[in-house]
Parts: structure tokens; sequence; C-alpha cells
């Protein structure tokens, strides 16, 4: 976890909001390497949210 970060700004970051990688075509991450760190509770659920982000994004 925390070691592709989510960030408007490529250089805060290696994912926009969209789990679209900086500066790549064609390529997202979904996973918990987007979360800025490991928390104390169990991530599947955010997880799974965050992989339906651009999962939606490449149906639309």
């Amino acid at each position: 976890m925390g070691t592709t970060r989510m960030s408007g700004i490529a250089a805060n970051g290696v994912v926009n909001p969209d789990c679209h990688i900086h500066g790549l075509t064609n390529m997202h991450i979904a996973g918990t390497s987007i979360f800025p760190t490991g928390g104390w509770a169990d991530p599947t659920l955010t997880a799974v949210a965050l992989a339906l982000r651009p999962a939606a994004r490449l149906r639309g």
C-alpha cells in the first residue's frame, strides 16, 4: 500500500483521481497501492470502490 499514490499533479503522485497513470496512455492501476498509507481496517471495500472508478470511465 502507498507505493503508487493518487494525486491530481504528476509531481505528487503516480495516478490521477481516475486511477490513470500520469504520462502513460491507456494504463490504469486499480488496487491498494494507490492508498496513501495502510490503515487499521480491512481495505477490501475501498479497493473495490477504487476499481469501479476506472472501470466506469473505460466503459463510458
